[in-house]
């Protein structure tokens, strides 16, 4: 027989300030509406342990729309900021053996 606790039960305990979406989800909300369905558990959960959720690694314009459009507030990626190209690569130096 089992604790009883459920990762959700985990996390709740651990009360985390801010709960981080899997960008596989955070992706999938784009196009489908079950990954937008569990993007809004997810937030729901989080609003219910007094943390916020955050969509990391947006790649896009569509995606964020999409995102917000269910309801999250809080995002990261490429579509925020990108490397610039114009800085001069940065390599590291070997030691000699």
């Amino acid at each position: 027989m089992g604790s009883g606790l459920t990762a959700f039960d985990l996390i709740a305990r651990a009360q985390p300030d801010y709960l981080a979406l899997d960008p596989v989800i955070s992706v999938g909300a784009t196009d489908d509406p079950t990954a937008g369905d569990v993007v809004q558990l997810l937030l729901r959960f989080a609003a219910r342990i007094e943390a916020r959720l955050i969509a990391p690694e947006v790649g896009d314009a569509r995606q964020m729309k999409a995102l917000r459009r269910v309801g999250v507030e809080l995002m990261s990626g490429e579509v925020f900021a990108r490397p610039d190209t114009r800085l001069p690569k940065v390599g590291i130096a070997k030691l000699p053996a």
